[in-house]
């Protein structure tokens, strides 16, 4: 070294020595001197630019290779809080920028940076005021080619962010770190690719990565990004404020693959190979704290979207363990539709999730942008042990239901044309229920065919919904359904819809929900073989099968029907229902009634081949007729045959059932209650129904109990062009009353006397009422007709029994009641024999009748004969007394006669007699003209014979005929004699009794009526003047 120092010129040596000196001086000055000044300046004129303290630790220089470092800066923010920092910076300058017209950098390296970024109450950041200090308004100037840049590697490692959000109610704070990013060859070129990659997690364990590639001239970039395990819940504070839910847990995982760029000829972004998972996720409300939704687990793999191609793909989608509760209070609200709603008191937006907003805002706004329509295409959809638990408060009884079990198979779920979706849906309703259904469709052109199954669905959680319609409990019910739906569309038309399957619903049972009682049950009722379309609409149905349906019919004590009750109608507990009003609105409902021209038409066209009904049961209660009725129809059942809305097509009907197990009852005939004109032909026979269970209704309204009868009808209805035809025989046998019974509702009409009357000697009614009339009649019911019709058959029996019973056998009606006499006489008459005779016949046809006899007397005819019978007497009597005693012995006064002679003589005798003791009225002489004084009394001898007689002198006053000549004197002593003769009450009693006593003495002698069938009448005071007759009277 020394010999060639010494080998150089001193010319060498001094510039050797002077490069020497520089280099000492380039070394001391980039070692030693820049590095504290640098420190000392920077922080100064840093502190100034930023308004903030700012402190460096230690910057170092490497004059040599061009590099610096910077170690423990800080720039505090202006709460003294760090707001930027890092523990080193090392910067490797390549001196071939110099040459390049390029900065170049070998190597950037940071460890440990460190940037706090805080958004306060007012929406500013704590950086807001640098931004306002370094914006500028100024236009700006014509662009000029850009520096190009160069790093060959950039490298931060542990570097962290913190980000604090003031503007919620609960401020919102996020570290970020430590993160880890690496860029190799960066350059600005047009088309460099510069790879990069950076990792790193959060506070909260959360991870991120993002690696890939990007160019700058156009931006564009490629790679895959990450993020795992985000905890839903620490967000809380950016959203808590303004959504009515809780967010209890959730963890969100998410990874793609990306290309994204830039250009002057739009956006281009595409997402591959995208995957999304969503575990162990709970919400509730808020407010009340109640579940809401939860899931396990919600995975998304291999998705994509491409905006460009304006297609979203995804291949599978599965959801695990995932249930929702959906509630409706007691306002109706829905919960899962609250809670979609922002808060009422919400308070402004925080921060963040504007920033958040309005990014997501700016994408879709260049999607927008960029696209017009979009595909969506999932490959598979996999949903396993899901749930909904539905619960809605807003009826008077809360309904719950739960569904559980739910799997879902969908595959090539998509809205590309000719694209066959395929889906498969099975759960579990309740316990026991099960739905499954196969879904293949398309949506273009719309089409769908799907298996539909249902079996043993429970309805008893539905029952509060028919709470508003119905007051009815449903304690069973399982629905079962068999079923295809098909739905094809052709180009420009309404699609084709057709239903093809079977219907059954099992083990059907309600209670009323005001008794709390049976009302109406069944077995299964099944609808087999349904065909029905839409578009046109109609309906066909192979077979209708009812088993074992049971109802209830109930009328409680304060006569609340049952089931007008489970109907909720108005009039349900009106107090004036009876089993009359019962009886007769029942016969009204069963009668044809009018239906709706409208209605008719718009029927869609319905077939029901067979209705099919067996072992129905009726029961029918009445608890407001003490001490109660109680009547049952069991074991019916039978066809109905060709049911439909064609107008030319009837259908035949054919159905049987007993009453009380014992009385057949019988329905036949030809029906279409679908016709505008009511076509219709039904005949019901009724037979051997006991009415015994029907006492306390005649009790109450016949004031009798019922001791025994039975009940047979026929009937048969016609119904053509809307005109009614019915015959109604209706034949009671053995009707009998028993005891009287006190009712207010008591008919006062004679109800034994019309029975007695109908009833025949073989014990049996019989009532024929024939029906005509039309239904459009304002007043025509059919039920109503018949019982005004009995009811006046009964009326007219109870105010003219002897009418009645006239019709019944012939003869003269009413003239069978009374007998007509001879004045003062108690013989029949032959006329009257005859109607004796008649009454006869009748009584022995209608054992049941009594008959009650009245004697009659016409005061003034019935006495003037009786007195001239009682004169008769007196002549015959004074004649035998005159006889011999010999002779009287031979003779009786009856069989004494008299000649004309003779009986004048006798007459003057009696007369001057009377007149002598003024027992005669001379005044009462009818036309009395001339009065002569009376002469002096004859003798008082006794003389014998006729010249005895002779000698009497009388005085009779001379009397008028109606032709103006004197009426001959004997005729007029005759009528002064017998008037003078006393005729009391007793004796025109005794005639009546006579004149009873004839007829019952014919009737029961001749008529051959039992003596305990006829009763005399005894009149309450003194004699019945009603003329000279025999009253009868039926009982």
């Amino acid at each position: 070294m020394k010999k060639l120092w010494n080998n150089l010129s001193r010319r060498h040596r001094k510039l050797s020595l002077w490069v020497l000196g520089l280099v000492v001086a380039y070394t001391v000055i980039g070692f030693l001197i820049l590095p504290p000044i640098i420190r000392s300046v920077a922080a100064k004129k840093l502190s100034a630019e930023l308004d903030r303290r700012v402190s460096i630790a230690k910057v170092r220089l490497n004059p040599y290779v061009l590099s610096i470092t910077i170690r423990g800066l800080l720039v505090e923010d202006r709460d003294a809080e760090p707001f930027v920092s890092w523990d080193e910076v090392y910067v490797n300058f390549q001196l071939s920028s110099l040459f390049r017209r390029a900065w170049v950098f070998r190597e950037i390296r940071t460890d440990k940076p460190f940037v706090r970024v805080q958004m306060n109450k007012d929406y500013t950041f704590n950086f807001s005021d640098l931004l306002e200090k370094y914006s500028t308004n100024a236009p700006s100037a014509e662009p000029s080619k850009p520096l190009s840049l160069r790093v060959y590697r950039l490298q931060v490692s542990g570097a962290s962010a913190s980000f604090t959000d003031l503007t919620p109610r609960e401020p919102f704070r996020r570290v970020l770190g430590p993160l880890d990013v690496t860029l190799e060859g960066f350059r600005t070129d047009p088309d460099n690719r510069n790879p990069y990659s950076f990792s790193g997690s959060t506070d909260t364990g959360e991870k991120f990565a993002w690696s890939g590639h990007f160019y700058l001239h156009p931006l564009r970039s490629e790679g895959e990004f990450s993020v795992e395990n985000v905890v839903l819940n620490t967000y809380a504070p950016l959203y808590q404020d303004f959504v009515k839910f809780d967010v209890r847990q959730g963890i969100a995982d998410v990874r793609a693959a990306y290309r994204f760029e830039l250009s002057p000829d739009g956006l281009v972004a595409a997402v591959t190979n995208a995957s999304f998972r969503l575990r162990a996720l709970q919400i509730a409300e808020k407010e009340s704290g109640l579940d809401v939704a939860e899931l396990e687990e919600l995975s998304v793999h291999q998705a994509s979207a491409d905006a460009t191609a304006r297609r979203l793909e995804a291949d599978t989608v599965k959801v695990v363990g995932g249930k929702v509760w959906l509630r409706r209070g007691k306002d109706k609200a829905i919960n899962l539709v609250e809670l979609s709603k922002p808060a009422e008191t919400a308070a402004d937006a925080p921060g963040g999730i504007l920033v958040l907003l309005q990014s997501v805002t700016n994408l879709f706004a260049l999607l927008a942008d960029s696209t017009n329509a979009w595909s969506a295409t999932v490959h598979n959809v996999d949903v396993t042990g899901c749930a909904i638990a539905l619960e809605d408060l807003a009826l008077s009884r809360p309904a719950a239901l739960e569904i559980g079990d739910i799997t879902l198979r969908a595959r090539e779920i998509s809205n590309l044309p000719g694209t066959n979706m395929t889906a498969g849906l099975s759960l579990r309703w309740l316990t026991n229920g099960t739905v499954q259904t196969e879904i293949s469709a398309s949506l273009s052109p719309p089409s769908a065919d799907v298996l539909l199954k249902l079996d043993q669905l429970e309805l008893r959680p539905l029952d509060p919904y028919l709470e508003p319609q119905f007051n009815v409990f449903v304690l069973d019910s399982k629905l079962s359904l068999d079923g295809q739906v098909r739905m094809r569309t052709a180009e420009g038309e309404l699609p084709e819809v057709t239903f093809t399957g079977d219907v059954r619903l099992d083990d059907f049972a309600t209670v009323d929900g005001l008794l709390l009682e049976d009302l109406l049950k069944w077995r299964s009722v099944r609808i087999d073989g349904i065909e029905a379309k839409l578009n046109p609409p109609s309906v066909a149905v192979r077979e209708v099968l009812v088993e074992e349906p049971y109802a209830r019919l109930v009328i409680e004590t304060n006569g609340t029907v049952n089931l007008l009750a489970a109907l909720r109608m108005d009039n349900a507990s009106a107090a004036d229902t009876n089993a009359a009003g019962t009886t007769q609105a029942a016969a009204e409902t069963s009668a044809p009634t009018a239906p709706s021209t409208n209605a008719m038409a718009s029927l869609p066209p319905l077939t029901v081949a067979t209705l099919v009904i067996s072992n129905a049961q009726i029961e029918f209660t009445d608890r407001s007729v003490p001490p109660g009725v109680n009547m049952a129809i069991r074991k019916a059942g039978g066809t109905i045959s060709g049911l439909a809305s064609d107008a030319s097509q009837l259908a035949s009907v054919d159905l049987r059932a007993s009453v009380e197990d014992v009385g057949p009852v019988e329905i036949a005939g030809a029906i279409n209650p679908f016709r505008q004109d009511l076509t219709n032909e039904i005949r019901v026979s009724v037979r051997n129904v006991d009415l015994v269970p029907t006492s306390p209704y005649v009790g109450k309204f016949a004031g009798y109990r019922l001791a025994k009868g039975k009940l047979q009808m026929d009937v048969a209805y016609q119904v053509h062009q809307r005109k009614v035809r019915s015959s109604n025989l209706i034949v009671l046998d053995q009707f009998t009353l028993g005891e009287r019974v006190e009712s207010p509702d008591a008919t006062s009409l004679p109800v034994r006397l019309a029975v007695a009357i109908l009833k025949d000697r073989s014990g049996k009614i019989e009532l024929d009422v024939p029906i005509e009339g039309s239904l459009d009649g304002p007043e025509f019911r059919l039920g109503k007709v018949i019982t005004r019709a009995i009811v006046n058959i009964i009326t007219k029996i109870a105010t003219s029994p002897f009418a009645a019973l006239g019709a019944v056998f012939g003869g003269r009606g009413e003239e069978l009641s009374y007998q007509e006499f001879a004045p003062g006489s108690a013989a029949l008459t032959e006329s009257g024999v005859d109607k004796l005779d008649a009454l006869a016949k009748a009584l022995y046809e209608r054992p049941a009748l009594q008959v009650e006899i009245a004697g009659s007397v016409d005061p003034a005819a019935d006495r003037e004969a009786l007195q001239r019978a009682a004169l008769e007497r007196a002549l015959r009597q004074q004649k035998w007394m005159s006889l011999r005693r010999t002779e009287r012995g031979n003779v009786t006064v009856d069989e004494v006669q008299l000649a004309p002679e003779e009986r004048l003589q006798w007459v003057k005798k009696m007369y001057a007699e009377a007149l002598e003791k003024g027992e005669i009225d001379l005044q009462s002489a009818t036309n009395a003209v001339v009065a002569r004084p009376r002469a002096t009394a004859p003798s008082r001898e006794p003389e014998r014979g006729a010249t005895a007689l002779m000698q009497v002198e009388v005085f009779v006053p001379v009397v008028q005929g109606e032709a103006g000549a004197p009426i001959d004197p004997s005729q007029v002593m005759e009528d002064l004699l017998a008037r003078s003769l006393p005729v009391s009450e007793g004796d025109l009693q005794g005639l009546a009794a006579s004149r009873a006593g004839a007829v019952r003495d014919y009737l029961i002698q001749k008529g051959n009526v039992e003596p305990e069938r006829v009763f005399l009448a005894e009149t309450k005071s003194g004699v019945r003047s009603d003329g000279a007759r025999a009253y009868l009277e039926l009982r």
